[in-house]
């Protein structure tokens, strides 16, 4: 059933007894490469920007759940990774940054690994990834707002919606998604929303905002 798996701490009884999506918390992680020199100005990170990024999302979010939602985060100091910058992987990164998580004894949700651009593998290249129905997001340095609002999307359950065009007869041509969300095509817009669907599975809107929800077939 769609509520079976929303037992986690993030989610909360709203009033029609329907799981709520309520709150989450990141533990934001930046990381020198083993390789990188931590005495060189270029390669130590300004904090303050991170914060005002997530500061942005966590504004976006509010706003998008209807004040339903409270994704809260904390920043770590910049950390000597064990890793080096030559080939990094999803895998050995996650379980280095989630032990250094873990060891800091604080709580969280999430984690965000924030790094410098790798000398090949998935992180050579600039933006972000995110788990689907994960805990665990990769940012590179610096970070940008419309690409981490999309990451934790991921985090939240969100594929890419718009690989599902397709599915459709004409073969991909055929705009079976909406341009403006911010989990489509559309994320490069000051109002790229969540679609409404999404804010119904995670109750931040009443059963009432969605008239029809039937595929095509």
């Amino acid at each position: 059933k769609v509520n079976d798996w929303k037992d986690s701490s993030m989610f909360e009884s709203g009033p029609d007894e329907r799981p709520v999506l309520s709150k989450v918390k990141y533990i934001v992680l930046p990381i020198w490469w083993s390789d990188e020199d931590e005495n060189d100005p270029n390669k130590r990170m300004d904090l303050s920007t991170i914060q005002n990024i997530m500061d942005l999302n966590n504004e976006y979010y509010d706003k998008m759940s209807f004040d339903s939602i409270n994704v809260s985060y904390q920043i770590l100091d910049q950390t000597k990774f064990t890793i080096s910058s030559a080939n990094p992987s999803f895998g050995n990164t996650q379980t280095a940054a989630t032990e250094i998580v873990n060891k800091s004894g604080n709580s969280y949700d999430g984690i965000i690994l924030v790094y410098h651009l790798a000398r090949d593998g998935p992180f050579k290249g600039g933006g972000g990834w995110g788990n689907v129905n994960g805990p665990f997001t990769w940012m590179s340095y610096r970070l940008g707002f419309s690409v981490t609002r999309h990451e934790i999307g991921h985090n939240f359950g969100h594929p890419h919606h718009i690989s599902m065009r397709g599915y459709r007869e004409c073969g991909g041509e055929c705009g079976l998604y909406d341009g403006f969300d911010m989990m489509s095509g559309g994320n490069g817009y000051d109002i790229s929303d969540i679609h409404v669907a999404s804010k119904w599975f995670f109750n931040w809107v009443p059963e009432s905002s969605i008239i029809v929800m039937q595929p095509e077939g």
